[in-house]
């Protein structure tokens, strides 16, 4: 492992979560559309958050343990790289509701 992924990896959930809990703070005190804007913005944080912790993390610990390439390495960089791919549109959803959720704020 490069030293930058064990900071990731202690540093990245508790940022995740603070900003969960402040995009759910930031919905429960928006109104109107705003408010859809920001729960959408949540719903998509919760996701990324998911997919990184549950789906991306094992495949890479599983990586991270080989001495050498397993046969099936192409299938697993495979799924991982899908699921990087959907936690990045997640990613740019969630950044495109939040801001319009602030631009109607």
């Amino acid at each position: 492992h490069r030293p930058e992924d064990k900071l990731l990896r202690k540093v990245l959930p508790p940022f995740m979560i603070a900003a969960i809990v402040l995009l759910v703070v930031t919905t429960g005190l928006a109104r109107g559309p705003a408010r859809w804007l920001y729960l959408a913005a949540t719903l998509a944080a919760m996701a990324d958050f998911w997919i990184t912790g549950a789906r991306m993390a094992p495949i890479s610990r599983k990586i991270a343990a080989w001495t050498q390439p397993a046969p099936d390495w192409m299938r697993e960089r495979a799924k991982w790289q899908k699921l990087h791919s959907a936690r990045g549109g997640v990613t740019v959803l969630g950044f495109v509701a939040s801001a319009g959720g602030l631009a109607m704020a």
